[in-house]
């Protein structure tokens, strides 16, 4: 079997308690984690991260989820990323 490379999976929700279930869950099936409380934390940061894998909140203040996926999409274009929400 091939090796895969390991991405860091890059969580972005503004809920501090879905944020550090999420990490722990993550962390805990392996992978290393960084997690940012905005989008636009995440986004301040991106220019210096090196590309992985994204957890994304559809729903957030100030930037929402599909404009940080636009800017993302832009600097990764093949990235992985799951879009979550807890509206219904």
């Amino acid at each position: 079997m091939a090796d895969i490379q390991k991405l860091t999976v890059y969580i972005v929700d503004d809920d501090d308690l879905v944020l550090q279930t999420i990490m722990a869950m993550t962390r805990a099936l392996g992978h290393d984690v960084l997690s940012f409380s905005s989008g636009v934390e995440f986004l301040d940061a991106l220019p210096e991260l090196a590309q992985g894998a994204l957890l994304l909140d559809v729903r957030m203040p100030r930037i929402d989820g599909l404009a940080v996926l636009e800017q993302v999409r832009q600097l990764w274009p093949n990235a992985p990323v799951i879009m979550m929400s807890g509206q219904g």
